[in-house]
């Protein structure tokens, strides 16, 4: 069966490859732009170019509510923080002259719902035109946070669940509880009317979890996930 290709490309009169009408754009491909080219038996494949931004990691706040048992933070000497506003606004500014415009995550050592002004960072990148995503714990996602997140139209909620049981989650992830998580998620899967904001899982792989895998995947499709991540410890 042979397969047709979505768009077409043509061959000018001087024997330059013309992509079809807006690919440039959303490739990042400007002028002046190097691309890598590798040539096939019966093709060629393009790579984007080495200076195109997709995703942008912001840390709203190194402060954070659990003692987890892997974390860096065991063992940090920091002063801990939140972003200031200054700062937050002079990264959305230039955010706003990219084209493409990146993916911008909200993440870090910290817990970024203990940022007071999360939302309004949510809000703030997705008015810049970019897409928002934000990794957190879950124990601060209250019905209220819940709501203003969705509001604010965050597309992936990324949820770090390292266990699947309450033995093995505690054991990780000391000051939570996972019936708390469970629940919190669950009412944010419910909340999304307004916009159909995603969930994902985020599972730290250790000797002491690693079996535990297979419910987590469980889990997380009950909460409606539809992202995992697995990521070794770092």
């Amino acid at each position: 069966m042979k397969i047709k290709p979505d768009l077409y490309a043509n061959v000018d009169d001087e024997g330059r490859l013309v992509l079809p009408q807006g690919i440039n754009e959303r490739l990042g491909l400007v002028p002046g732009s190097f691309v890598p080219v590798r040539e096939l038996a019966n093709g060629l494949t393009v790579r984007l170019p080495v200076t195109l931004l997709k995703k942008v990691y912001i840390e709203p706040s190194t402060h954070c509510n659990l003692s987890c048992k892997t974390c860096i933070r065991n063992t940090w000497d920091e002063d801990k923080g939140d972003m200031s506003q200054e700062v937050f606004n002079k990264t959305v500014e230039g955010l706003k002259s990219f084209s493409p415009k990146p993916s911008v995550v909200f993440g870090g050592f910290g817990e970024p719902l203990l940022n007071p002004h999360i939302v309004d960072m949510v809000s703030g990148v997705k008015q810049a035109g970019c897409r928002a995503e934000l990794i957190s714990n879950a124990i601060l996602l209250t019905p209220e946070m819940a709501q203003s997140l969705i509001n604010a139209r965050l597309d992936v909620l990324w949820v770090s669940l390292d266990g699947a049981t309450d033995q093995n989650y505690g054991y990780i992830r000391k000051g939570g509880l996972l019936d708390n998580v469970v629940e919190n998620v669950s009412v944010f899967r419910d909340s999304r009317r307004a916009y159909r904001s995603e969930i994902g899982i985020v599972f730290v792989a250790m000797k002491h979890n690693i079996s535990e895998l297979p419910s987590v995947v469980a889990l997380g499709k009950k909460l409606g996930a539809v992202r995992f991540l697995v990521t070794n410890l770092l």
